[in-house]
């Protein structure tokens, strides 16, 4: 009896990947001595081959998903109590009822001036707890400031 092939399209759906990432392994196993076939484009396979390639721990292995790169800096650099209590600059002006743009501008000034602890550049994004910006956002030193020439 002729066994019945399969695409590494169908694969990819049987398995829960992505059509380049199942292709990939074809062309790898091919390379290592599979009974696959190359049709235009397709690459095709008994079911069993594609479960013996899928499952192979020896393939490559997929790459794991990045995470958010500002929450993996924020927990390297601040304990966990801190982090509950933290706002972006962003929230932070959204919960005061100002700009964005104007409340990162006072977070650079504050740092550029110096004599304030907070904010803290985590990342891209800039963090200090709710009544640190608070003080942040009132200051007439940091609004009436401008840069040096």
């Amino acid at each position: 009896m002729r066994e019945k092939y399969i695409t590494a399209t169908e694969a990819a759906r049987k398995y829960g990947l992505t059509n380049s990432y199942v292709a990939k392994l074809a062309k790898r196993a091919k390379q290592q001595g599979e009974p696959l076939l190359k049709k235009e484009k397709a690459w095709l396979a008994p079911s069993e081959v594609w479960d013996k390639i899928i499952n192979n721990p020896s393939m490559i292995p997929r790459k794991k998903r990045k995470n958010d790169p500002t929450e993996k800096a924020i927990s390297k650099t601040l304990d966990i109590k801190e982090q509950e209590e933290l706002l972006s600059a962003a929230k932070a002006a959204k919960k005061y009822g100002i700009s964005s743009n104007w409340a990162a501008k006072l977070a650079r000034r504050s740092k550029e001036i110096g004599g304030f602890e907070w904010p803290q550049k985590v990342g891209t994004v800039w963090m200090a707890p709710y009544g640190e910006w608070v003080k942040i956002f009132k200051s007439k030193k940091l609004k009436k400031w401008t840069k040096k020439r």
